[in-house]
């Protein structure tokens, strides 16, 4: 018991004593307490700095630190600062109590607990930094695009661009391919979309990998590594692959594999595709888009060259500041752009070369570029020269080399050029034949194009740039031994060397003189072209030395004397001969090996006949005589020996009938034609029917031909078709014959005829005559039909068409013009006839009553079983003045399906391919759509184009408008009756859907006097037009606005808008009531406004808003009386909000210089506004808020004002505000006309001049022109009590003033202050001075500025009907003309002397004009002298001096030293010719000329007398 209560007591007592022990522990153990904290925060202090220097070193070795190391790195430093606080808190100054005689107990305890809790938690943090590791190694972000340079965006790169990125996004696509040439571009656009899909996070990882021409698979597996940041400790290749295909499987990857030469296996490397891991992604680069094909790429994309402007673009960014320094460099520059030729590779190192360069090394380049070498690569563009080599030499097909370096060596880039030269060459393996070889050449060119050594090929054409030719010409010359001159004599050292005897193929152009011999014993290929009439002769030995030559091409020569040696060239096999002067080809008939011959251009139009010695060409396989017009005789028998022929060429008539005597001595040449039995091609004319043998015109392997019978010129067919027929039979006898030449002229006459053309032929009645004939199929193959001026034929297929195996199932294209008895164009009796339409033109036709009709057989109604009728391919269709046109398309036999067909287009006809469409001239047309439309139809239309349609009343139906959503181009021209373009009223839709986005891009609304809506609802959710890039609105005097609000709100690609002679009142309208909040219009895009003769135009919109143009450059406002041109900002609008005259422009901060500046006008043309005070109002800018820097307005080019009559102001400011003129908005040429009302152009009198006061202000101002002011009296007005210096005075290079009534001197000088403002004198820019037609001038300079003041530049002056003018130039003004060339003086009766005298000169004026070539003085009948004052002149280069009507010009020019260095003789002429002046005659030899002509004797004296009174004066030049 008493162990348990001596336990309890103990218990106890622990309870009492321990909470009274505890605190008083603090207090008496508060010293320890503290120690031990400071101990705690020392080894905390210690463990950060070995932390921190862990750290430093991870971030050296560029590691990433974790984020707990950050973290507990940064609690530790708020630890410290807490620390440091407690034991601060607890110094002895603040413990004490009763006057520092005590402790405080209570702070003592607090202060010590504190430290007591804050050494435990010091302990934990540093327990927490006992870091296995402080950072990590991240995968290093690839810098896909250096900073310095940047990826340029442009237009070109940036469509294709987004079309990868949509690609990628695409789920059923995970292979794109990009291909082109070297240096193009392929791998900076890669690496765009490359950091596009990183920053935008559309894929975990984005690899990129340089895959190269000899892969390294390691390499590859390692740099895909490397981004995943994987380890590899396999070895073997094999072993990594299985290692990153289970890495690549847990991330969505864009991998990017550059530069693939070849087929690359990427389950060898390790990369999963296709269904193993759709997840993944590539993007591939290659030269070749056969590279491509072999990897599967789902979607490829070529990259082109730059366009010029984007090439000039980033030639100006990368030669720098340089070239817009340089005004004189630029064209040069311009010319070294071009001839980089848009290879981005080519650009940068260029301009990068050349910057800062002076201008003998521009030219030194572009002389380089132009003159292909592989030295001048090297030096230049060896990149781009490296690039396209390695793209040579990865071609594996011999004769695919040797192809593409032929195509750098021609001149003319024609295929058929190529077939023919590589013919002649042998280039093409195992090809005998013409066809053959055609197919070989398409392979070719095609495979070249893949491989980007070629750029197109388009009509019959290829292209390639000029870098890739310049580089092919060099490989050529240095492996091929083809070589290339210009404008040149052929280097010496090409016969030191003995280059000429190696060498195989030659191309000179515009030699200056060609050898007399020229020993070439290997030359195969001869090209000869030369536009110089010395080398148009070739020597008569010139071509001994050629005895194995294969090709020979000649241009420009003259051959009419036959150089002998040209015989000797017996394994010739082609001929071209180009424009050469030649009349006999008889020398051709020695070329027994000859394959191909040519003759084209206007002097071989000269050749008459073929002679019979060109039997000996049996082996010839192309024969093109096409251009010889004036050929008349083929001897019989000779067409017939080409046995092997299977291309000839015919020459077509030039006047509309052909010379060629195709009867010779009974025999008709043309039955030659049937013995030809390899023709293939045939191009002939034939000038009527009537020649035409009979049976069949040639042999039935014909493939492509172009036969004309008739006179057909004035007829041109432009498409791709090889199989046409032209036909005019005007002169036919109206005979069965006829009608059966049309029903057999696809079959026995022209197999698989694809385009027929027949014109003025009145015999025929129908094309196909199926009652005529055993069966209805005829022209299975046509595919454009085209009937013009035929005026019997009542229909083009006398039965209806049942099928799509019946006739014209392969018509594409029809076209009919002024075939008045036709009422349709074609019957069907089925749904399914003319499957393949294209095209539909009809116009002129004034009995077409439908374009088809449909004829049904009963039988057809059940076996169809549909109602619709399908022209699923017809995209363009032109109805064109068919008065009598009802319908597109009516069905007769079956009227319950329609009623009357009185629509042009009806619910039972789809058009789901229909693209475009034009209607014009359509009297009775009323409605154009019906009520009712078949699914798909018009969904596709892109443009409708509808004139002179005076009935219409509206364009398009509510239930139309949501079919157009693709429409891109829409033109209502001359329609009297439309009111509205767009119905929208019966439109449905749902608030909740999104609005249908529409394709509209262009409108243009002419001549449409009652248009009232162009939407007569605000669509506002139901569609939006954002795609509207141009608005022509002429001529529509019921249209009061243009656009509703919700369309005005989204306009963001509208770039141009023009309104001429409208009714609008308003730009903008909201229909839909008052809004609530202010508006803003904003067009980003928009360039260029017209506003012409809108006498109603009242305001942009009338709520209260602001409107932003920020690209806005050309802005022209003529005949808009009610409107005021720029307002200050929404208060602005507010304070006129009642009053008549609005705002156009409410321009966001307008009140500031940052706002005002946001108006990147180019052009500015108001014009004949009755209401117009002020152009820019600048009563609201605040110059202050921008006032620390200038304000620039380089952009302003042009202001022109005309027909202003209230106009008072330019710039219009407050009165009590002073701003630097600097600061205002200055075009560089101001034109000014006809507005009465202005006083003053610049308004000087509240100029600040003083803030910039240190410097010049520099102005852009270049012209300026003033015409008919008739209030004018000051171009420059200033406070007439400061002073100011003319430096500051926005003074233009060019200055005219024509017809002001009121101004007395153009520049007044009287306060202007010289003295302050500089040490020397003023230099003015002013270099032309034109005044005409100042009565009130007396002085064009009102006081002498006494040389502080410089027109130096000055080079002509003009001054015509000044009458009040007494002098021209003050005197110091006159000594510093030192450029001045010419000095014109007309009509200014009051003119005493050209200079001013300067008071009272003691010494001898001395005038110095170096530079005068003419001076002209015209009816200056007051005019005494030059200078009053003593004084001499010099004129060094005068050349010209007219003097009229001026009787004291002996007194203006002396006798004696009036020129220094001009010795003058005065003689006396007889009175009968010159009425007994005196004028100045020397010896004859044409510097000096001075005329007199004297108004007192009449016109006709004067003619009689055989010249005008002038005289010759000599230089006599001491010197």
């Amino acid at each position: 018991m008493v162990e348990i209560a001596l336990s309890v007591a103990t218990k106890v007592t622990e309870c009492l004593v321990a909470p009274i022990a505890g605190p008083f522990s603090y207090i008496w153990n508060s010293k320890t307490n503290f120690d031990n904290l400071k101990t705690e925060d020392r080894k905390l202090q210690d463990r950060t700095q070995t932390v921190q220097h862990s750290v430093d070193e991870a971030i050296r070795n560029g590691e990433q630190i974790e984020l707990h190391v950050n973290d507990w790195m940064d609690r530790v430093k708020t630890m410290t600062d807490e620390v440091s606080e407690v034991i601060k808190e607890n110094e002895p100054a603040n413990m004490k109590c009763f006057k520092g005689l005590c402790p405080k107990p209570k702070k003592r305890y607090q202060h010590s607990r504190n430290a007591v809790k804050k050494a435990k938690a010091v302990a934990r943090l540093y327990e927490e930094g006992n870091f296995q590791t402080v950072s990590f190694r991240p995968i290093p972000n690839e810098i896909w695009i250096p900073s310095h340079r940047g990826y340029e965006a442009f237009e070109s790169r940036m469509s294709t661009l987004k079309e990868i990125l949509d690609a990628l996004n695409n789920p059923n696509v995970n292979m794109v391919g990009i291909y082109g040439a070297g240096g193009i571009g392929k791998t900076m656009l890669a690496r765009a979309i490359a950091k596009h899909g990183e920053d935008k996070k559309l894929f975990d990882v984005v690899a990129f990998v340089e895959v190269a021409v000899k892969p390294d698979i390691k390499e590859i597996q390692q740099e895909i590594a490397d981004k995943l940041g994987l380890t590899f400790h396999e070895e073997s290749v094999s072993g990594r692959a299985r290692r990153l295909q289970e890495r690549l499987k847990q991330e969505k990857v864009l991998l990017i594999l550059d530069n693939i030469w070849a087929m690359l296996k990427l389950e060898e490397v390790g990369i999963p595709f296709g269904n193993d891991h759709k997840g993944c992604k590539f993007l591939l680069t290659a030269r070749s888009l056969d590279v491509l094909s072999e990897m599967d790429s789902q979607c490829n994309f070529k990259i082109g060259i730059l366009d010029k402007g984007e090439a000039w673009s980033l030639f100006k960014k990368r030669a720098g500041a340089c070239i817009e320094n340089n005004d004189c460099l630029q064209a040069l520059e311009r010319k070294v752009a071009e001839a980089c030729g848009g290879f981005p590779i080519a650009i940068n190192s260029v301009a990068v070369a050349l910057k800062n360069k002076e201008e003998s090394e521009w030219k030194d380049a572009l002389e380089k570029l132009t003159m292909p070498s592989k030295s001048n690569f090297e030096g230049v563009t060896e990149e781009t020269y490296s690039s396209i080599e390695i793209s040579y030499s990865q071609l594996k097909e011999k004769e695919l080399k040797s192809t593409f370096l032929l195509c750098c060596k021609m001149e003319y880039t024609g295929l058929e050029a190529l077939l023919e030269y590589g013919m002649g060459l042998g280039i093409f393996e195992d090809v005998n034949t013409m066809e053959k070889a055609r197919n070989r050449v398409n392979t070719l060119v095609r495979k070249l194009r893949d491989s980007s050594l070629l750029l197109n090929i388009k009509n019959y054409r290829f292209s390639l740039h000029d870098v890739v030719r310049d580089v092919g010409r060099s490989i050529a010359s240095r492996d091929g031994h083809m070589f290339t001159v210009a404008n040149n004599y052929i280097p010496r050292e090409w016969v030191d060397k003995d280059i000429l005897k190696n060498c195989v193929g030659i191309f000179l152009y515009n030699i200056s003189k060609l050898p007399e011999e020229f020993e070439c014993p290997k030359l195969q290929f001869l090209y000869l072209i030369t536009t110089s009439k010395d080398c148009s002769r070739v020597p008569d030995n010139f071509f001994v030395g050629m005895p194995k030559l294969k090709v020979l091409h000649l241009v420009g020569l003259e051959l009419y004397s036959v150089p002998n040696s040209i015989r000797l060239l017996v394994n010739l096999r082609t001929l071209y001969i180009d424009d050469c002067k030649l009349r006999d080809v008889d020398f051709i008939g020695e070329f027994k090996q000859l394959e191909i011959l040519r003759i084209r251009g206007f002097y071989c139009s000269e050749i008459e006949m073929i002679p019979k010695k060109m039997c000996n060409l049996t082996g010839l396989r192309l024969l093109d005589l096409n251009h010889c017009y004036n050929l008349r005789n083929i001897p019989p028998n000779v067409l017939s020996t080409f046995t092997l022929i299977e291309e000839l060429n015919l020459p077509s008539s030039r006047s509309g009938r052909l010379e060629i005597k195709w009867e010779v001595e009974g025999v008709n040449i043309l039955d030659e034609l049937k013995h030809l039995m390899h023709l293939t091609g045939l191009e002939i004319s034939i000038p009527d029917d009537s020649v035409l043998p009979k049976g069949r015109l040639v042999s039935n392997k014909l493939e492509r031909y172009k036969v004309i019978i008739g006179n057909c010129r004035r007829y041109v067919f432009h498409g791709q078709t090889s199989r046409i027929v032209k036909l005019n039979l005007e002169s036919s006898s109206c005979s069965d014959d006829v009608q059966n030449f049309f029903s057999l002229l696809d079959r026995e006459g022209f197999p698989e005829l694809e385009y027929l053309h027949v014109q003025n032929s009145p015999c025929f009645r129908t094309v196909v005559d199926c009652l005529e004939s055993e069966s209805c199929q005829h022209f299975l193959y046509l595919q454009s039909l085209s009937l013009q001026s035929n005026h019997n034929p009542e229909m083009i297929h006398n039965y209806p068409l049942k099928d799509k195996t019946d006739s014209f199932c392969q018509l594409r294209t029809i076209e009919v013009e002024k075939c008045n008895k036709l009422k349709n164009i074609l019957s069907f009796s089925t749904y399914r006839a003319l499957p393949l339409l294209q095209k539909v033109h009809v116009s002129t036709c004034y009995n077409m009553e439908e374009i088809f009709a449909i004829r049904r057989e009963e039988d057809i109604n059940n076996i169809e079983g549909t109602d619709q009728i399908e022209f699923k391919h017809l995209s363009s269709l032109t109805l064109e003045h068919l008065p009598k046109l009802t319908s597109f398309c009516s069905i007769n036999n079956n009227k319950d399906m329609f009623d009357t067909p009185t629509l042009l287009f009806n619910q039972k006809v789809a058009f789901p391919s229909l693209e475009e469409i034009e209607i014009s001239k359509m009297d009775d047309l009323e409605t154009i759509w019906p009520d009712q439309l078949c699914n798909d139809s018009f969904c596709n239309l892109k443009s409708l184009e509808v004139r002179k349609c005076n009935k219409l009343l509206t364009i398009f139906q509510s239930n139309l408008v949501e079919r157009v959503t693709r429409l891109e181009y829409l033109t209502i021209c001359d329609c009297d009756l439309v009111e509205e373009i767009f119905d929208l009223q019966g439109v449905d839709y749902e608030e909740s859907h999104p609005a249908k986005e529409t394709l509209l891009r262009e409108l243009d609304f002419n001549g449409l006097p009652k248009l009232k809506h162009i939407w007569n609802k605000d669509p506002q959710k139901m569609f939006s037009f954002q795609k509207l890039n141009n608005v022509k609105v002429h001529h529509c005097m019921s249209l009061k606005y243009l656009f509703p609000v919700s369309i005005a709100e989204s306009l963001s690609e509208l770039e141009r808008l023009d309104v001429y002679y409208c009714g609008v009142e308003e730009f903008v309208v909201d229909d839909q009531g008052e809004a609530n909040v202010a508006a803003t219009f904003v067009f980003p895009r928009i360039t260029s406004l017209e506003l012409n003769q809108l006498p109603r135009l009242k305001t942009f919109y009338h709520g209260v808003h602001t409107s932003q143009w920020r690209n806005l450059k050309r802005l022209v406002v003529c005949g808009c009386d009610k409107v005021e041109l720029f307002a200050s900002e929404l208060f602005h609008f507010q304070e006129n909000n009642g009053s008549s005259i609005q705002p156009l422009f409410i321009v966001e901060k307008f009140n500031t210089l940052e706002g005002l500046s946001m108006l990147k006008l180019l052009t500015v043309t108001i014009s004949n506004c009755a209401s117009v005070e002020e152009i820019f109002d600048l009563q609201k800018v605040n110059f202050e808020e921008s006032h620390s820097r200038a304000v620039m307005y380089h952009q302003l080019q042009q202001l022109n004002i005309n027909q202003l009559p209230k106009l008072k102001h330019i710039w219009k400011k407050d009165p009590q505000a002073k701003l630097s003129f600097e600061e205002l908005p200055m075009p560089e040429s101001l034109r000014v006309s006809d507005c009465d009302s202005i006083e003053v152009i610049f308004d000087l009198q509240k100029v600040n001049f003083e803030e910039s006061h240190s410097r010049p202000v520099t102005y852009q101002l270049q012209e300026l022109y003033i015409r008919r002011l008739p209030k004018l009296k000051h171009i420059w007005k200033k406070d007439p009590e400061a002073e100011l210096s003319f430096e500051e005075l926005p003074m233009p290079k060019l200055l005219t003033v024509i017809d002001c009534d009121s101004i007395e001197e153009v520049f007044d000088l009287q306060n202007v202050n010289f003295e302050d403002s500089h040490s020397g004198a003023i230099t003015q820019q002013l270099q032309e001075l034109h005044i005409y037609e100042l009565p009130k001038l007396k002085h064009i300079w009102n006081k002498d500025p006494q040389a502080e003041l410089s027109f130096e530049n000055l080079q002509e002056v003009y001054v015509a009907n000044c009458q009040s003018l007494k002098d021209i130039f003050p005197a110091s003004i006159a000594r510093s003309l030192l450029q001045l060339v010419h000095l014109n003086v007309y009509e200014c009766g009051k003119l005493e002397e050209i200079v001013a005298k300067e008071g009272e000169a003691k010494e001898a004026a001395r005038f110095v004009f170096p530079k005068v070539t003419s001076i002209r003085l015209n009816r200056l009948s007051q005019l005494r002298t030059f200078y009053r004052g003593v004084h001499s002149s010099k004129w060094e280069v005068l050349k010209e001096l007219t003097v009229v009507d001026s009787s004291a010009i002996l007194d203006i020019f002396p006798k004696s030293n009036s020129f220094d260095g001009l010795e003058l003789q005065w003689i006396e002429e007889p009175d009968d010719v010159l009425n007994s002046q005196k004028v100045g005659a020397t010896q004859r030899n044409g510097n000096r000329i001075l005329q007199v002509h004297d108004r007192s004797s009449s016109k006709g004296e004067r003619c009689n007398r055989g010249q005008d009174y002038f005289q010759q004066i000599e230089d006599f030049n001491t010197r």
